[in-house]
C-alpha cells in the first residue's frame, strides 16, 4: 500500500535544514488573522443545539440534573448553574454522555469559570483550539515537505468549512484535531533521529506523551490513530535497526497509560455502551463494506476540505479538493517546489502522513463491518486524521502551482469555501432553540402546561427562555398511558417536539385536537392542543 520505508541520510540523523523557499512568516500571521476572523464571525448565529447545550455544557458544569419527567409544583426555569468543582464533573460525567471521554468537559469547565457560560464563551474555546491547530499543522507540514506546502496547508485548513464548523461548536472535535496534530507531529520529530538523550528528542517525547494522552481522552475513536502510530513505529524501528527509538516511545506510552488510569473506568463504561449507539447502526447488506471502503473513506478526505454541507453553487469545492489530494498522491520523490529544492524533504515522514490519513479509517471500517456500525461514514468521528489531509492537500496544491502554475485552482477553492461558509451564516444549520424559546415566551402563559419531547430538550429550550414555564419532559417510550398521566385532566396544553421526540404527537389522547401548529427548521415544532 505504501512505498517501502528505507533509512535515508536525512531521516537517520539530524532533521534536514529548513527550506528558505516560500512566503515569509508574516504571511502566516495574516493567514492566522483571516482564520480567526472566519472562526469568530457568526459564532453565535446558530443556537447551541442538543449536543452542545445538554452534553457539553451540562457535563462541564457538573451539577446534578433534575428529573424532567416529574410533574413540577410550579413554573420553573432550568439553569445548570455556575461551573462546579472538577471532582463534580468527573463524578457525574456519565450522567449525560455515555460515550465521550472527559477531557473536553474538564477544559470547558475551567474555561467557563474564567469567561462565563454565554454562547460566545462556550464556543470560543473550540475556536482558540482550532487556531492553535493551524500553527501546529504549519510546523508539521514544513518539517515533512517545505514552506510553500506548509503555507498552503494552513490556507486550506483556515478556509475549510468543515474546520470552521467545528471551531464554532462547543464540542470536543477541535481539541481532538489539535491533540492529533501534536501527537503525530511530535512522533515525526522523534523519528528524525538525533542522539537518544538530545534535548530535541526529550522534548518531543514529553510533547508526544502529553498530546497522546489528550488525544485518547478527547474522543475514543482516536485510539485507532495511536494503534496506527504503534504499528508504523515498529516497522520504522525494525527497518532502521534502531531499538532506542522504539524504547523511547514505549516509555512515553507507559507514561500515557499511567496518566490514563484514573479515567480508565470511564473508557470501560463507554466501550460497553458503544454497541447501543443508535446513530451509528446500519442495516445489514453485502455491498455496504465495499461502498464504505472505496467511496466513503476517500470522500471523508474531501469533506475535511469542503465541509459536510455544500450548497449547489459551491459544488466545485468538491472538485478542487479532489484535485489537490490527487496531485499529492501523484507526487514523486524528485519533485521540486519551484525553486529547485525537493518538495518532499523527508520521504519516510511523507509515508507516515499518508498512513495517518489512511490506516485509522481502515481500522474503523473493519470494526464497522464486524459490529454492523457505520462510524466510518460520519466524518467528525475521524477528525483525528483531518490534519494529515490538510498537509497532503497543501503539498498537492504546491506541486500543482509549481508544475503548471495552476494558481486559479487555489483561488477557486478559497472562493467557494468562503461562499459555503457565508451560506452557513445566513441559513441556520442547527436547531433553532433561540427562536423556539422566543415563541414559548410570547405564546405560553405561566399557568399553561408545556410538554417537551424529549425530556433533555428542556435544557436547550430553557437556555434561551426568559420566564419560568410549567414544563414536563415526555418521551415516546412512555406510551399513551404515560402521556395521558402527564396531560392530566387539562383542557389544553402545548407540545414542543424535536427530532426523535416528534413521535410523541402520535400518542396524544384522542380527545385533544391541534388548534395551532408552528413548524421550525431542523425538526422543531410547537403545537397547541385543546379538548374537542
Amino acid at each position: 500500500m505504501f512505498p517501502q520505508i528505507k533509512p535515508d541520510p536525512e531521516s537517520a540523523g539530524s532533521p534536514p535544514p529548513a527550506s528558505r523557499a516560500g512566503p515569509p512568516p508574516p504571511v502566516l500571521l495574516l493567514i492566522l488573522l483571516l482564520a480567526a476572523g472566519l472562526r469568530f464571525a457568526g459564532i453565535t448565529f446558530d443556537s447551541l443545539w442538543l449536543d452542545e447545550g445538554y452534553q457539553s455544557v451540562v457535563e462541564s458544569v457538573g451539577r446534578a440534573l433534575p428529573d424532567f419527567t416529574r410533574q413540577p409544583a410550579a413554573a420553573y426555569l432550568f439553569r445548570p448553574g455556575p461551573p462546579g468543582a472538577l471532582s463534580e464533573v468527573i463524578s457525574r460525567f456519565r450522567q449525560v454522555d455515555p460515550l465521550c471521554p472527559p477531557l473536553y468537559a474538564v477544559l470547558l469547565n475551567r474555561w467557563m469559570t474564567l469567561f462565563g457560560e454565554s454562547d460566545l464563551a462556550c464556543r470560543a474555546l473550540s475556536a482558540v483550539l482550532s487556531l492553535s491547530t493551524l500553527a501546529a499543522v504549519y510546523l508539521v507540514a514544513r518539517k515533512v515537505f517545505d514552506r510553500p506546502a506548509a503555507t498552503l496547508a494552513v490556507i486550506l485548513q483556515a478556509v475549510s468549512p468543515f474546520d470552521i464548523h467545528y471551531a464554532q461548536e462547543a464540542r470536543m472535535y477541535s481539541l481532538e484535531i489539535l491533540a492529533s496534530t501534536l501527537s503525530c507531529g511530535s512522533l515525526i520529530w522523534l523519528a528524525a533521529g538525533g542522539r537518544p538523550a538530545s534535548a530535541e528528542r526529550l522534548i518531543s517525547l514529553a510533547v508526544y506523551a502529553g498530546s497522546t494522552w489528550a488525544l485518547i481522552n478527547s474522543h475514543y475513536t482516536a485510539l485507532f490513530v495511536v494503534l496506527f502510530q504503534g504499528l508504523f513505529l515498529t516497522v520504522l524501528a525494525v527497518k532502521r535497526r534502531d531499538p532506542g527509538l522504539f524504547a523511547g516511545v514505549a516509555a512515553a506510552w507507559l507514561g500515557v497509560l499511567l496518566a490514563w488510569l484514573p479515567w480508565l473506568h470511564l473508557f470501560r463504561q463507554a466501550a460497553a455502551a458503544r454497541t447501543a449507539s443508535f446513530y451509528v447502526a446500519r442495516a445489514a447488506s453485502w455491498w455496504w463494506p465495499f461502498w464504505a471502503l472505496l467511496v466513503r473513506v476517500p470522500f471523508n478526505w474531501i469533506v475535511f476540505l469542503s465541509g459536510n454541507q455544500v450548497v449547489a453553487y459551491a459544488a466545485p469545492l468538491y472538485a478542487t479538493s479532489a484535485f489537490f489530494l490527487a496531485a499529492a498522491a501523484r507526487g514523486r520523490r524528485g519533485d521540486t517546489a519551484g525553486d529547485g529544492r525537493p518538495a518532499c524533504r523527508w520521504p519516510a515522514a511523507a509515508v507516515f502522513v499518508w498512513a495517518w490519513a489512511i490506516v485509522p479509517p481502515l481500522f474503523v471500517w473493519l470494526l464497522d463491518v464486524k459490529e454492523g456500525h457505520r462510524v466510518v461514514e460520519i466524518s467528525r468521528y475521524l477528525v483525528a486524521t483531518a490534519p494529515a489531509v490538510y498537509i497532503l492537500a497543501g503539498r498537492g496544491a504546491s506541486l500543482l502551482i509549481a508544475r503548471r502554475r495552476l494558481v486559479i485552482l487555489l483561488v477557486a477553492h478559497v472562493f467557494f469555501a468562503l461562499l459555503n461558509t457565508a451560506y452557513a451564516h445566513v441559513v441556520p444549520h442547527r436547531e433553532p432553540w433561540r427562536q423556539m424559546a422566543a415563541l414559548v415566551d410570547g405564546l405560553v402563559a405561566p399557568s399553561e402546561l408545556v410538554l417537551v419531547a424529549q425530556p433533555y430538550d428542556i435544557v436547550c429550550l430553557d437556555r434561551y427562555l426568559s420566564r419560568p414555564k410549567l414544563q414536563v419532559g415526555v418521551t415516546p417510550g412512555q406510551g399513551r398511558r404515560g402521556i395521558e398521566q402527564a396531560v392530566g385532566g387539562r383542557a389544553g396544553f402545548w407540545l414542543v417536539t424535536a427530532q426523535e421526540g416528534e413521535a410523541v404527537k402520535d400518542l396524544i389522547p384522542e380527545r385533544y385536537r391541534i388548534e395551532r401548529q408552528i413548524d421550525l427548521h431542523h425538526g422543531l415544532h410547537l403545537r397547541l392542543y385543546r379538548q374537542r
